[in-house]
């Protein structure tokens, strides 16, 4: 529950909200905990971020104070202003646990079954009940359901970018808070640990930025962006790939002119189609002018040298020869009414006698046949 208890811990510290006018800077609702100006505005400072869970700037800060660098000159009291706002921190603290535990007992479990409409059974280990206090109710999840909202958070893509989403619980649509995404996190990990295996990169990524989907889609953006293309791309069957594929080569007329797909098939039947999809992925990022990643051209031309799939301008030749030569043989095997390596087996009688007349000039197969004489033929 969000409560800002900056006007609450007024009275404790029995102080006043002002204005003040400095530097010609108006400080709106600063809270007074001490005589010195400045003191208070520190410590309005580190509230202001801490209610508002702006960690990175909280901790920047709180580390400037202590430090005594940046806007934070050596002459501030950095004792007392941390002083004060750690009291702040602890009557804030038991506060929100006050109101937490007195509506805990107020909840009550809204789903019997999951988001595949299975019913959820008491020996569930795999079960995470999660407590909206806001609205008084307990939603139960299953793990894979919890991995799956927030990887299609992170990883949602509006039509050639990476935008995330923040991370919805979707029975409501209302947005996770911090407590419940730190639950939820670690609800994965012991999960990933039972199972023996280790968290998905992007929730790393996500506790490195304080939940926050904003300084997760800035610093993780275009590694995102090309997980979500590689998928798209690994995802089409191999009409569509091969589609994908000739549209990359036809942009460049060296890599079109280089390739031969009878040798990529032949000398790569199985991988030809795993070795260039990353490239492919490049090339998606490449039209969107990302190029963490290099250029897709460049990788192309490198990987086919080095994998002997790039030719030069007279390799098809080689192609159109055998194809001649091929047609050639199909066509002269027509004509032959014999195998030339057929083997023909004739037995001659013991008593078969040739007579040929020697050096007798034969004009035709007919001479021949007559000059033939069988003699004693029985």
């Amino acid at each position: 529950m969000q409560v800002d208890l900056s006007l609450n811990l007024t009275n404790l510290f029995n102080i006043q909200s002002y204005q003040s006018n400095t530097n010609n800077r108006v400080f709106n609702g600063i809270y007074s905990f001490s005589s010195d100006f400045n003191i208070n505005k520190y410590v309005n400072l580190l509230i202001r971020n801490l209610n508002q869970n702006k960690f990175p700037v909280l901790i920047e800060s709180y580390l400037s104070i202590i430090n005594n660098k940046g806007l934070f000159s050596e002459y501030l009291n950095k004792e007392k202003i941390l002083d004060i706002y750690s009291k702040y921190v602890k009557i804030r603290n038991f506060i929100r646990r006050r109101i937490y535990f007195k509506n805990l007992n107020k909840c009550r479990i809204i789903n019997d079954t999951d988001l595949d409409l299975n019913n959820f059974n008491n020996t569930d280990t795999d079960k995470l009940e999660l407590y909206d206090i806001v609205n008084k109710s307990i939603y139960q999840f299953k793990f894979c359901e919890l991995v799956r909202i927030i990887k299609y958070s992170l990883m949602y893509r509006s039509i050639d970018y990476s935008t995330p989403k923040p991370i919805k619980n979707p029975y409501t649509n209302n947005i996770f808070n911090l407590k419940q995404l730190v639950e939820i996190t670690n609800f994965i990990q012991k999960q990933y640990n039972i199972l023996g295996k280790k968290m998905p990169s992007y929730l790393y990524q996500l506790i490195s930025c304080y939940y926050d989907v904003d300084i997760f889609n800035k610093n993780f953006s275009t590694n995102n962006l090309y997980k979500v293309h590689n998928e798209y791309i690994d995802s089409l069957d191999d009409d569509e790939w091969w589609d994908e594929f000739n549209d990359f080569i036809k942009v460049y007329p060296e890599i079109k002119k280089s390739f031969c797909k009878i040798c990529a098939l032949d000398k790569h039947p199985n991988t030809f189609r795993l070795l260039i999809t990353p490239i492919l992925t490049i090339n998606f990022m490449n039209d969107s002018d990302i190029y963490f990643m290099g250029h897709a051209k460049d990788r192309y031309i490198y990987l086919s040298k080095k994998i002997g799939l790039y030719f030069n301008d007279g390799h098809s030749i080689i192609h159109s020869k055998n194809k001649r030569k091929r047609n050639i043989n199909i066509n002269s095997s027509t004509l032959l009414p014999l195998n030339i390596n057929t083997q023909v087996n004739i037995e001659i009688p013991n008593n078969l006698e040739i007579d040929i007349q020697p050096n007798t000039e034969l004009e035709s197969d007919s001479e021949l046949d007559s000059d033939l004489s069988l003699n004693n033929f029985d």
